[in-house]
């Protein structure tokens, strides 16, 4: 793996950390079923943006051999997290932190 990718997969290991830290204490609390729903969709775009990270990687790893075929897999892999992100936060934003922060003393 090359020095930048290791620091893109460092940093989102410390996002999938925070993330399942958040989901696990959650998971204790009596949540809503809407916010149980949501939990589920979150944890599965989270699933589908390592999948999409990691074909993001390998097509730079392919690009080295085949430019052309590398690119495909580059252009798949960037489509698809510009596709799932913003609707994703969007999610996390406006539908979820906020309103299970109520679940936690301040």
């Amino acid at each position: 793996m090359k020095e930048n990718q290791h620091s893109v997969s460092s940093e989102l290991f410390t996002i999938r950390r925070s993330s399942w830290n958040l989901f696990v204490a959650l998971a204790e609390k009596s949540l809503s079923n809407e916010h149980k729903t949501t939990i589920e969709v979150l944890e599965d775009d989270h699933m589908k943006g390592r999948e999409l990270v990691k074909k993001t990687e390998n097509g730079l790893d392919v690009y080295a051999g085949d430019s052309a075929e590398g690119v495909r897999i580059l252009t798949e892999g960037l489509e698809g997290l510009l596709e799932l992100y913003p609707q994703h936060i969007e999610k996390e934003d406006k539908h979820f932190f906020f309103p299970v922060m109520d679940h936690f003393t301040r």
